[in-house]
């Protein structure tokens, strides 16, 4: 009889380790589509004046590559741009 218990204790230790498995991919997929869904919403929004405004300060310093990246990742709040003016004196 001990054996038939065993087993069954066995089974159910089993079981919940693939539960345990099954809902944290369940949960790591669902964030990660949580994820892509919100960056492609951020897409599609127009960027503020004053993005617009940095964006175009730095576009000159920046590959063609490089400033669509960056575009993208201004409009996804991922990166932001601060622009300091710096004074000479001589």
């Amino acid at each position: 009889m001990s054996k038939h218990k065993t087993k069954d204790i066995d089974v159910e230790l089993e079981g919940s380790k693939a539960a345990k498995a099954a809902w944290s991919f369940a949960s790591f997929l669902g964030r990660k589509t949580a994820k892509l869904t919100r960056d492609a919403v951020m897409l599609a929004r127009p960027l503020a004046k004053k993005e617009k405004f940095d964006i175009s300060r730095v576009k000159e310093h920046l590959l063609e590559n490089e400033f669509a990246r960056l575009s993208r990742l201004v409009k996804q709040g991922k990166a932001e741009i601060k622009l300091e003016k710096k004074e000479w004196s001589f």
